[in-house]
């Protein structure tokens, strides 16, 4: 009987052990096989597009960057002034590309004849406020024509316009420059030619400046800073038809007031910490020597040449 386990035992582990080497072989041999194939396959037909690997993505386009963050920030509401003015201004692009909107106003052809630069001429005949009916002017009118600054002084092409002036040192900066402060007629003639004006810098909120730091130079830099609203200047649709931009919104600028009622100065033109006001309203004032945060100027002159009446 040991004898017999003995060559039960023999048999058997033989037996696995030659199963285990032909199972062994036959998997290698499927491999080799298979990638043989495969190979062959690549060889002569190369894989599939949607098996190319495409190269990784960078971080510029993984990360909404540029115009895809601000639109996500404008879709959100947190869009800073910058952007909206930036999104506002490509929008104003695409639309005038497609003719929805006017081109921005152009100074008068005669301009360089009549105005030095950095000026626009504007004439025509003026009727008063709250005289018009309808298309009619209900009393005289009178011609108006002169010269008027493009931008809020200084004039200056992306500046800011200057603030905590009186009444009295506008008059002395305009007639420094051989110019003078604007009449309230021209003004208002200059910002009426059309009504339609769009893009003006309104509605802004800002803390009101104690009336005591108006008197302490040393605090006024910082006072105006940290409450300031205006807007470098620059050419936008903010601009009637005679080329003169900002004369809504931004600062009120000072005008020389044409009252009856004994006046000599005279705010118009709103302010950015309020709502519009319209080209008609002016705000009559004594008070020529205070300077306010918000208050600006813009000088005009008679034109270099006389310019003929009309007929």
């Amino acid at each position: 009987m040991t004898r017999l386990h003995e060559l039960r035992f023999w048999f058997t582990s033989a037996n696995s052990s030659a199963m285990g080497w032909i199972l062994k072989g036959l998997i290698a041999s499927v491999i080799v096989l298979v990638t043989v194939g495969v190979c062959r396959w690549l060889a002569l037909e190369g894989p599939p597009e949607a098996a190319i690997a495409a190269p990784l993505p960078t971080t510029r386009a993984t990360s909404p960057a540029g115009p895809a963050r601000r639109l996500d920030r404008l879709d959100a509401g947190q869009a800073t002034d910058a952007e909206l003015r930036s999104a506002a201004h490509e929008a104003d692009n695409s639309e005038r590309d497609a003719g929805a909107l006017d081109p921005l106003p152009t100074p008068h052809p005669q301009t360089p004849v009549l105005c030095p630069p950095g000026m626009n001429w504007a004439g025509g005949l003026y009727c008063p406020p709250g005289a018009t009916g309808g298309d009619e002017c209900t009393v005289q009118e009178r011609e108006v024509n002169f010269c008027i600054d493009v931008f809020e002084y200084p004039n200056l092409e992306g500046v800011r316009p200057a603030v905590m002036v009186s009444f009295d040192d506008a008059a002395r900066l305009c007639a420094k420059e051989g110019k003078r402060l604007c009449k309230d007629s021209e003004w208002t003639f200059a910002c009426r030619w059309p009504e339609r004006l769009i893009e003006c810098n309104f509605g802004k909120t800002s803390r009101a400046v104690h009336s005591r730091t108006l008197w302490q130079r040393s605090e006024i830099a910082g006072e105006i800073e940290a409450n300031d609203g205006r807007r470098p200047s620059e050419p936008s649709r903010c601009a009637a038809s005679w080329a003169a931009f900002d004369l809504l919104g931004n600062v009120q600028e000072w005008v020389s007031s044409e009252s009856s009622a004994g006046y000599v100065a005279a705010f118009k033109g709103g302010r950015y910490n309020q709502s519009s006001i319209g080209c008609e309203r002016t705000v009559q004032t004594r008070l020529t020597g205070n300077r306010y945060p918000h208050t600006g100027l813009r000088c005009c002159r008679d034109p270099l040449v006389r310019v003929p009446s009309a007929p």
